[in-house]
C-alpha cells in the first residue's frame, strides 16, 4: 500500500550504485539509489553521531533528463533530488519490516560544493540550446534575456559602488 504519494520532496545524498537504464512495461527509465546521511544528537556526550542513512530508489522517465543523468552521474558523487515521494512497506525474505523510499524524480542537481561542475554556454547536453545560444538578436524583447545582460548588482538593487555601510566595519 502507498503512503505519501505525490507529496514533493528534495533529498541531499550520496550517489549509492551508478545509474542505469531499466526496462519496464511502459518504456525505460533510469534509475539510481541514493543515500540519505543522517545524524542524531546524543544527549550523553553532547555531540551529533552518524547513525545509518536513508536509501532512496530514485527513478526518471524524463528522456533528457535520464541522458544527463547517465552521462554525468557516477557513485559517490553528492547530488540533490527533487520529486514525487512514496513509502512502501515491505517484508524482506527472513520476515522483517522495512519501508522503501521512492523518488520519481523530476530534477536532479550536483553540489558545485562537492563535485566539478560544467555550467553555461557551450556546457554538456544543454550545447546550443537556451537563450545563450539564440543571441540577443532573436530574444531581444525577452525580459529574462534583458535582465541577463545587466549588471549583477542590479538583480538585487544595489548600487554599482555597492549599498551604503554603517556601523563598525569587520
Amino acid at each position: 500500500m502507498r503512503q505519501n504519494i505525490d507529496r514533493e520532496k528534495t533529498v541531499t545524498g550520496y550517489v549509492a550504485t551508478d545509474p542505469k537504464t531499466v526496462d519496464t512495461q511502459r518504456g525505460q527509465l533510469v534509475a539510481f539509489r541514493l543515500a540519505e546521511p543522517q545524524q542524531v544528537f546524543d544527549r550523553e556526550t553532547g555531540q551529533y553521531k552518524d547513525v545509518d542513512p536513508i536509501y532512496y530508489d530514485v527513478a526518471m522517465g524524463r528522456e533528457q533528463l535520464g541522458k544527463n543523468v547517465l552521462a554525468s552521474v557516477e557513485q559517490g558523487q553528492r547530488l540533490s533530488v527533487t520529486g514525487r515521494y512514496s513509502v512502501e512497506p515491505y517484508v524482506n525474505r527472513d520476515g522483517e519490516a522495512g519501508l522503501n523510499n521512492r523518488i520519481w524524480a523530476e530534477d536532479v542537481s550536483a553540489s558545485m560544493q562537492h563535485n566539478t561542475v560544467e555550467v553555461g554556454p557551450g556546457a554538456g547536453a544543454g550545447r546550443g540550446r537556451g537563450l545563450e545560444a539564440q543571441g540577443p538578436e532573436n530574444v531581444a524583447g525577452d525580459p529574462a534575456w534583458q535582465a541577463s545582460q545587466r549588471p549583477v548588482e542590479q538583480h538585487f538593487g544595489v548600487e554599482q559602488g555597492g549599498p551604503a555601510m554603517s556601523g563598525p566595519s569587520r
